[in-house]
């Protein structure tokens, strides 16, 4: 055993060998160079298969052996990366060679690849074992639908959206194999994508339900309720999506890590509690909504994984501090965000779209923000931004119109609409409604302030019924502006009058302070009319 380290140890003497001391153990690694070197030298071809053969075998045991709920993402990082591109290895043999042993190392790897956002790296490897189970007759069920589902889960990171026919395909191997917990990752990953691009998914969160009912899996179920909760987030019903992300979160049944990487690939903890801030960001409580998002972002970092960070910082933190204007905590975010982004290329263009905005709100650079968002929104991974997608089009033609681009402007105000969900769309229309409404406004057209009023109503009344405190004050604000443009300053009055009558306990709403700004104005203006019809 001794003569074997100093072995060892003379290869790595003289750089045949690299030692990794961040490891908790250390790791001698060949080097690419010295790998290639080898797998051409002269000997017996039996010799290098058989080596090729051991290599693989032996991390197919380490990572089936390992308890990856025990795993420490920060302790083990240096060990666990190294691994990536042993594996790589081996799979590169194994499918050349002996495919069957491709397909179970491919499996093992789908968690290691999850651990580092490192899924889309297995694509090709996942469609070779794909291929293998299709034309196999000795791969059952089981395996093909294992393999599905990890090779959908693997397009959330490759341009288009192919995942959700695979997902589908997935979901009926799942059933044919009689597998619960495969159908469930199935239908969770169905669902994630309909939602993802603005489709009804009630009758497959149903399905999961059907599943999570016959399965009787108490952390299934709860993992149901975290699918309740963003649906109703995403139908715009914010108070009933407040509720259900505060009963997911009140509930003390442990996820384990794996659970959560092979559901969603992000921290279900985590992701409710991005969601409930937003939530509360757009019933108007906006501190709250900042307070828990700025933890949440803290909580992340400390986990180490860095899809649930990107997560919590684009899908959240950066857009409700960006729209309350605390644009050093926002420059803060991106510099995060463009951490995360440099290890997998289609978060970049969330990082460019928040740069664009921050460039819009703090320097007031209009012609770069209308450049940089419109570069974005031809991106090929634009699409993997969901439900933010629509919007972007919105702010796009916002920017447009305030550097006085009102043709372009409604292009992108026609283009968003495209994605509108229908009227009840709150969200969306929320935000729409009062952008098309001021490029009438601009316009000013026959018939453009009573098109724009209309707007602006249709959305206050849309914002009330939905609880969407949030952009009722910026739709009222634009209405009681639009009222003073027409000379009826006690129409806007009283718009912002009944407003501010429903404050409540909220502070620091963006568009509050321009309400009352408003408000003081017109009183004032009131009270010098009177003065002067009394003196005269």
């Amino acid at each position: 055993m001794a003569s074997v380290r100093e072995a060892v140890a003379a290869l790595a003497g003289k750089s045949f060998l690299s030692l990794d001391h961040r490891a908790t153990l250390l790791e001698y690694r060949l080097l690419e160079t010295t790998r290639a070197y080898a797998s051409r030298a002269s000997g017996a071809a039996g010799d290098r298969q058989r080596v090729h053969e051991r290599h693989a075998r032996y991390f197919l045991d380490v990572l089936e052996r390992r308890d990856w709920d025990a795993c420490d993402p920060v302790a083990d990082s240096a060990q666990l990366r190294g691994h990536i591109d042993e594996v790589r290895v081996a799979l590169d043999w194994a499918f050349s060679v002996n495919p069957g042993l491709g397909i179970a190392l491919v499996l093992a790897a789908e968690r290691l690849w999850l651990e580092f956002t490192s899924l889309a790296r297995g694509v090709p490897h996942l469609e070779l074992a794909l291929r293998f189970a299709d034309s196999s007759p000795d791969v059952g069920p089981v395996v093909r639908s294992r393999v599905l589902v990890a090779l959908a889960a693997a397009q959330v990171y490759v341009p288009g959206l192919e995942g959700a026919s695979l997902y589908e395909h997935a979901w009926r191997a799942a059933q044919i194999a009689r597998n619960d917990l495969l159908e469930m990752r199935a239908l969770y990953g169905i669902i994630q994508n309909m939602l993802l691009t603005r489709r009804p998914a009630s009758p497959y969160i149903d399905a999961f339900a059907a599943v999570c009912r016959r399965s009787n899996d108490a952390v299934m179920s709860r993992l149901l309720l975290r699918w309740s909760a963003f649906q109703a987030f995403e139908a715009s019903d914010m108070k009933l999506a407040h509720q259900k992300f505060e009963a997911f979160l009140d509930d003390r049944t442990v996820i384990p890590r794996r659970v959560s990487l092979y559901f969603g690939g992000i921290d279900s903890i985590i992701s409710c509690k991005v969601g409930l801030g937003l939530a509360k960001y757009y019933l108007g409580y906006s501190d709250q909504a900042r307070s828990l998002l700025a933890s949440t972002v803290s909580q992340a970092e400390g986990q180490g994984h860095v899809t649930t960070l990107y997560f919590v910082l684009a899908q959240g933190a950066i857009w409700a501090h960006l729209a309350s204007g605390d644009f050093q905590r926002v420059r803060l975010y991106l510099r995060k965000l463009e951490a995360v982004s440099s290890l997998y290329r289609p978060w970049r263009v969330l990082v460019d779209v928040f740069q664009a905005l921050l460039i819009r709100e703090e320097a007031r650079d209009l012609e770069a923000a209308e450049r940089s968002l419109t570069r974005s929104l031809q991106d090929g991974f634009i699409l993997k931004t969901g439900t933010l997608h629509p919007i972007l089009w919105v702010e796009l033609a916002e920017t447009r119109g305030l550097l006085g681009d009102l043709d372009g402007a409604e292009a992108a105000a026609k283009q968003a609409m495209t994605q509108c969900l229908g009227d009840r769309d709150g969200r969306f229309i929320g935000r729409y409604n009062p952008v098309l409404a001021r490029i009438l406004m601009a316009r000013n057209r026959p018939g453009d302030l009573d098109a724009a009023r209309n707007l602006f109503v249709g959305a206050i009344e849309l914002m009330r019924s939905q609880g969407i405190y949030f952009h009722e004050c910026d739709a009222s604000v634009g209405l009681a502006e639009l009222e003073l443009v027409a000379g009826r300053p006690a129409v806007a009055r009283a718009v912002l009058g009944e407003l501010l009558g429903r404050l409540g306990d909220r502070e620091h709403v963006p568009g509050l302070a321009r309400a009352r700004e408003i408000l003081d104005e017109t009183r004032g203006e009131a009270i010098a009319r009177r003065q002067i019809a009394r003196l005269s």
